[in-house]
């Protein structure tokens, strides 16, 4: 998905670094912010303050929870010795759903995808908040295409937000009823 999480993430698990954990067929636990129920068994890979959840691996398709980003917190963390940390964008408090939108395309174009798009804005609910959600679509360094949506809430000046993205033409449908059945499944903490 992006040109320095996917790499990485290859790198870390091979050397034991990073551990990939199974979630169960139930109701998960995001951080202490919200609950989701999985229906079905996925791989989990926690790492500062996103939840990855996999079924074939994160350069085919991923689920990336955030609970409760805070005023100046990143989706992306910034490699080190990089000049990513002037100029990937941060979360601002008070941000309307538009720019929310585009602070996760921003996100994305600068960790690495191009043809960033974002679309479909709507108001949608986060559990029992009222919520926005939207579409996205981009392609990898290399070409590869993907599909994407996003779905989130502002809760106490905090941004929960669950995206899932796949490759375009097979992962992405492939687990988009089970990514809605999590999607309608949000309970708040």
């Amino acid at each position: 998905m992006r040109r320095y999480v996917v790499p990485l993430i290859v790198c870390l698990a091979l050397f034991g670094c990073a551990q990939f954990t199974l979630v169960e067929a139930k109701r998960q636990e995001i951080g202490n912010a919200y609950s989701v129920a999985a229906q079905r068994t996925w791989n989990r890979l926690k790492e500062g303050n996103v939840e990855l959840w996999t079924a074939d691996g994160p350069g085919l398709e991923s689920l990336r929870f955030y609970a409760g980003l805070k005023d100046g917190e990143r989706l992306f963390e910034p490699r080190p010795g990089s000049n990513d940390e002037e100029t990937l964008p941060k979360y601002r408090s008070g941000m309307t759903v538009t720019e929310v939108m585009e602070f996760v395309v921003d996100s994305l174009t600068r960790s690495g995808a191009s043809q960033v798009k974002g679309h479909e804005l709507r108001p949608s609910a986060f559990g029992a908040a009222d919520g926005f959600r939207f579409e996205l679509s981009f392609a990898s360094a290399t070409g590869l295409r993907y599909e994407g949506t996003a779905i989130g809430a502002v809760v106490e000046n905090r941004l929960h937000l669950i995206i899932y993205s796949g490759t375009e033409l097979y992962y992405f449908p492939k687990y988009r009823e089970d990514v809605e059945r999590i999607f309608a499944s949000i309970q708040l903490a």
